[in-house]
């Protein structure tokens, strides 16, 4: 599902961040986060640095993992749809996994975890070891106990203070592992 049209990049140049008022008198800023605009161009650094950096070097021997930790549920879903396009847009072989709890609304349709990857819930933990599957990007779950030797990168958007994501990575490979 392509992101609902209030989250389109900005047309002009001119004033890429804000709207005229209505019946004229100045222009509305718009808040670049609320937007989604922040959204893609954070997905398409992610998507860059993951291939530039890890992919490319071959990193736990070409199996390394990536996991997004984002503030909420809405912006998880929004990373999601950016990072699809990001890498459908890059010919990337590479896919995103979402993962949160529950059904909630996005674009005016009730979504879940199933819904949006396309293969149960209970299926996420074993997709994210193999395959094309290299981005989990998670809202508050994954966060904690999560055990995933590929686990490579770590990209954070939220407050640190309340991140608990830090416990997931484990001490490096070594050399004879890799």
């Amino acid at each position: 599902m392509p992101l609902p049209p209030d989250h389109a990049k900005p047309r002009s140049s001119a004033a890429p961040f804000s709207l005229k008022r209505p019946g004229g008198g100045g222009h509305l800023p718009i808040n670049r986060y609320r937007s989604g605009y922040a959204i893609r161009q954070k997905a398409e650094i992610m998507v860059d640095h993951f291939h530039d950096q890890v992919v490319a070097r071959q990193k736990i021997g070409g199996n390394a993992r990536a996991m997004v930790v984002t503030g909420g549920i809405q912006r998880a879903i929004q990373y999601f749809h950016a990072f699809r396009d990001s890498l459908r847009e890059r010919k990337s072989p590479c896919q995103a996994i979402v993962a949160f709890s529950g059904e909630h609304e996005y674009g005016g349709q009730k979504v879940t975890e199933a819904s949006l990857n396309g293969f149960p819930s209970s299926a996420i933990e074993e997709r994210i070891q193999k395959g094309p599957h290299r981005f989990l990007i998670c809202a508050d779950k994954f966060q904690t106990g999560y055990d995933e030797p590929p686990l490579h990168t770590m990209y954070v958007d939220k407050a640190l203070l309340t991140c608990r994501a830090w416990s997931v990575f484990r001490p490096p490979y070594s050399r004879r592992q890799r």
